[in-house]
């Protein structure tokens, strides 16, 4: 059957990942029986072609980034991702966070029609803490989205979300389709301990 200019060609998306990435202003929690650690990242851009040849349009991803059920999760502290996407096209697993696998959470984003950018927690879990012990081993963490949206078919065979998605979640993959979406490099890692003498936490820059 031939495509119509600009026919709907699929609604399930968990972008691949095609090459490597890097976190910025790393931070170093180990307090109240926790290890965690927290970081800016770039979580994906719009309007740009990826790796993949899709476009997210930046005007159909800031609703979707600030649709009800994703601020409630955020609010909530749930807003979890897991380590690697499903492997698996059953819309049912796509759409369920399994708690198994979560790696990490996203405390707070900003959507803008440019980019996604984020506040990134790791969880004290098994995957977790991999990703944590990965971060601190040099790994730039990187992500990739899973969301339900309508891809728009173009003739040069770039696929377009030019509409609002169902967005699920940030999972951390390897290799991100979208060359940003890492990890904010910028700043120094801090580490940062419980000091129950002093009554608070204490601050040190890693060397």
């Amino acid at each position: 059957m031939r495509l119509n200019k600009e026919e709907v060609v699929a609604y399930l998306i968990m972008e691949e990942s095609l090459e490597p990435v890097q976190a910025n202003d790393v931070k170093v929690y180990d307090k109240n029986n926790l290890f965690y650690v927290r970081f800016n990242a770039t979580l994906q851009d719009f309007n740009v072609k990826n790796r993949n040849g899709r476009v997210y349009m930046g005007s159909a991803m800031i609703p979707s980034l600030r649709a009800d059920h994703i601020m409630e999760l955020q609010k909530n502290g749930s807003w979890f991702g897991e380590a690697g996407h499903p492997m698996s096209d059953d819309i049912k697993r796509i759409l369920t966070i399994d708690p198994k696998l979560i790696s990490h959470r996203i405390v707070s984003h900003d959507v803008n029609n440019y980019r996604c950018t984020g506040v990134i927690e790791t969880l004290d879990t098994d995957m977790g803490r991999q990703m944590t012990k990965s971060i601190l081993q040099g790994m730039n963490p990187a992500f990739s989205l899973r969301a339900l949206a309508p891809l728009v078919k173009k003739p040069d065979g770039t696929a377009v979300v030019q509409s609002k998605c169902h967005a699920v979640c940030y999972d951390w993959v390897v290799l991100p389709s979208h060359k940003v979406a890492y990890a904010d490099q910028s700043a120094p890692v801090e580490k940062i301990v419980k000091n129950v003498m002093a009554g608070g936490n204490v601050v040190n820059e890693s060397t």
